[in-house]
């Protein structure tokens, strides 16, 4: 991801938006799909860092996996799937942090939100799906779809230092992102 200075109400949309164009990029294997139904999966697993001044830790790690779904004459529709790693791939911010929070599969997201006087700290799995139709002529999105569940353990701290944490109920988030181009 580019260095950037994004404000705090704007990070979630510009990180979606980064993610939406990395999906398409050499990168991640785009330019070896040429038939529907075949697949590339990334050796590297990638690693994403969406700290911002109001969340001193944020990172995750994943497995990317990209599918060409559909291919016509005017446009190519891709799915790509983020998937935690099968191993650890996250150094836990904490140790307290490591114990696995969605069964087998490997924690793979943690933030540390300063909320006032307080620290929130986040940790779990996660994973996203976006399906996203380019026009093949412009190179343009056409649309795009963004499917992010998050399973996730939570502390809040009265420090930065995440000491002295109480523990706060379990969450499950999904958060749907649609982006389609007007004519």
């Amino acid at each position: 991801m580019p260095p950037r200075r994004v404000p705090a109400a704007l990070q979630g949309p510009v990180d979606d938006l980064l993610t939406f164009f990395v999906d398409l990029s050499a990168r991640v294997g785009i330019a070896r799909l040429h038939r529907v139904g075949t697949s590339y999966t990334d050796p590297d697993p990638l690693t994403g860092n969406f700290a911002s001044a109001t969340a001193p830790v944020g990172r995750d790690v994943i497995e990317l996996t990209t599918t060409l779904r559909a291919l016509s004459a005017r446009q190519a529709t891709f799915t790509s799937s983020y998937q935690p790693p099968p191993q650890r791939k996250l150094t836990p911010y904490r140790p307290w942090m490591r114990a696995s929070v969605c069964g087998r599969v490997p924690n793979n997201f943690q933030l540390v939100q300063r909320q006032g006087v307080r620290d929130t700290a986040l940790w779990g799995c996660e994973s996203f799906t976006v399906t996203t139709v380019v026009d093949r002529t412009s190179g343009q999105l056409v649309s795009v779809t963004m499917v992010n569940p998050l399973h996730l353990r939570g502390a809040s701290c009265p420090s930065p230092a995440l000491t002295g944490c109480t523990a706060i109920p379990d969450t499950q988030q999904e958060r749907l992102v649609r982006l389609v181009r007007m004519a």
